[in-house]
Parts: structure tokens; sequence; C-alpha cells
């Protein structure tokens, strides 16, 4: 549980968690979707404090209710390790890329 519990404290700390995997998320997802590419840049930073406003508010909320944390915390502990070790891959994709680029 220490890690899930771990993850809600940064993402409503001082780190600014929410708003830093809000705006990566969205940016990486959304990139390429015409819809997203037309928006004008305010839009698009409201959007994504909106997104990270609630993210924090949610985690706020569920660092306040622990047996919902506990009942969660193997799943979401889960999930975490999957979108790691996901977004490992990706990395290291996308570093072999750019090397074979200049090799």
């Amino acid at each position: 549980m220490e890690t899930f519990t771990d993850l809600l404290s940064w993402l409503v700390g001082a780190e600014g968690g929410a708003f830093i995997l809000v705006s990566w998320a969205l940016s990486w997802a959304l990139e390429g979707l015409k819809w997203w590419e037309e928006l004008v840049s305010k839009a698009k930073s409201l959007i994504i404090l909106g997104v990270a406003v609630l993210l924090g508010l949610v985690s706020v909320w569920l660092t306040s209710h622990p047996t919902i944390v506990e009942a969660i915390a193997p799943y979401m502990q889960a999930v975490m390790y999957i979108v790691s070790a996901w977004l490992a891959t990706q990395v290291a994709h996308r570093l072999n890329s750019l090397r074979k680029s200049y090799i």
C-alpha cells in the first residue's frame, strides 16, 4: 500500500505531481489529434489545469479515506507497475530509434 500512498502524496504535494503527470499524459495522448491541435494555446492550458486540479482533488479525497486506499491499493500498484514497464519500453524504443538514425 505504501507505493500507492506515496503516489497520492506526490500528486498533491509541493512537487506538483498532478500537474506534471497530467501535462505529460495529455500532451502525449492528444498529440496528433486534429481537434486538439486546432485549440488555441490558452484553451489547452486551461484543460490541462482543470484535469490536474481534478486529479489533485481526487487524490486528496482518497488520502482522507484510508479504507478505500487500502482496498484499491493492490490493484493500483499493479497498474502502476504495468504503466512503469510500458513507459520504460517506450523510452527504450525511442532511444533505440534515435541511435539507429545516427549510425
